[in-house]
């Protein structure tokens, strides 16, 4: 055969898909996106255990994706291929696996079209206490296999909070008992919230964690209450581990937090708590204190606990200049609620709808 001819045929072959890469993509690339808080010490294994810790990153010319993880088998993540029209997605966008990492790996079994381009995102739905996400990198097979970067979004919430925002039991139908597999972050409120923002999100929370007293701890304070976890890149390091606040700044904070003070009897006394709330407003503004202007500030209360709480948070919303959100009221039972009493995904629908239209009002969006 011709060289002429030979050349024609590769690049039929090429038109018609049936050439083919295979690409590997280091977790260290600079367009791959890491959302949330993660340890990148070691470029070839970030690893991440907050809730909806996420990677993210834009392929094209590929007609399949294989990921690569770390062995964890508590760890579940979402797997979400989309076009790139928009990093966002709604509770229907195409969640290809439900992954309990006790494989090194997964591939896409839906043939992608390879002259589109799509945005993968990997979200850790489980909590911190199950463990860290290691990410292990991609690889891409297809005509052309190219990586691209993601246009960042231009707002940035972050939520502290506990087991209502990590999403415990939102999969499930009341009545039940948590397991990890009832438990996804990317469809509790704090990522509703952030998707119809169009908003990257953080999100640190725990379960049984309390703004003074953590669940039914008989000691007032407690010795580690949520924003002991503050300042951590990881849930579960050590207090070495310290984030750093100049990498990513918020638009907006948004704090949920007492329903663990007082779901029990020998809660913290009113002073305490507002006293409480007041310190870890502070702090996490003189974290930012870069930023021009500073985060808005935005306390929740609800929907698992009601007053003298709420009227405690309000107290010291009032008295830091943040905004009131509440979230009282407004779940229909049993319909809204999951496992353990704690919201399903109507729930947290509910109550994103609820705090969207008040968090674009103070913010202007």
């Amino acid at each position: 055969m011709r060289l002429g001819s030979l050349l024609g045929v590769v690049s039929i072959l090429t038109l018609l898909g049936y050439a083919s890469c295979d690409v590997t993509i280091p977790p260290s690339d600079p367009t791959i996106d890491y959302i949330g808080r993660w340890n990148l010490t070691q470029p070839s294994q970030p690893v991440g255990d907050w809730s909806g810790v996420a990677v993210r990153a834009t392929i094209k010319g590929t007609t399949a994706i294989t990921v690569q993880f770390g062995i964890n088998s508590n760890v579940l993540v979402n797997i979400i291929v989309k076009e790139a029209s928009s990093s966002f997605w709604n509770e229907s966008a195409i969640i290809d696996v439900a992954l309990n990492l006790t494989v090194k790996s997964w591939t896409s079994t839906t043939p992608l079209n390879s002259a589109a381009s799509y945005i993968i995102t990997i979200i850790k739905r489980t909590e911190a206490f199950t463990g860290e996400l290691s990410f292990l990198g991609f690889t891409l097979s297809g005509p052309s296999c190219s990586i691209q970067p993601t246009p960042p979004p231009k707002r940035a919430i972050e939520f502290y909070g506990d087991s209502i925002t990590c999403g415990y039991g939102d999969l499930g139908h009341y009545p039940c008992a948590f397991t990890i597999y009832g438990e996804d972050e990317s469809v509790a409120w704090g990522y509703q919230v952030a998707n119809a923002l169009q908003a990257d999100v953080h999100v640190e929370a725990w379960s049984g964690k309390g703004l003074v007293r953590n669940y039914g701890d008989p000691v007032v304070p407690s010795l580690e209450p949520m924003p002991s976890y503050w300042g951590k890149t990881l849930g579960n390091s050590d207090k070495t581990d310290t984030w750093n606040f100049a990498k990513w700044i918020p638009n907006a904070v948004v704090i949920n937090l007492g329903t663990n003070d007082y779901s029990t009897q020998g809660g913290p006394s009113q002073e305490m708590f507002v006293t409480g709330y007041i310190t870890f407003i502070k702090r996490i503004l003189a974290s930012y204190v870069s930023s021009t202007p500073p985060p808005k500030i935005f306390l929740a209360c609800g929907p698992m606990i009601g007053n003298p709480c709420c009227e405690y948070v309000q107290q010291a919303a009032n008295m830091t200049q943040s905004t009131y959100i509440s979230l009282q009221n407004i779940l229909t039972f049993p319909d809204d609620y999951g496992c353990d009493y704690h919201p399903a995904i109507s729930g947290h629908r509910k109550m994103a709808q609820t705090a969207v239209p008040i968090i674009k009002k103070v913010m202007g969006w």
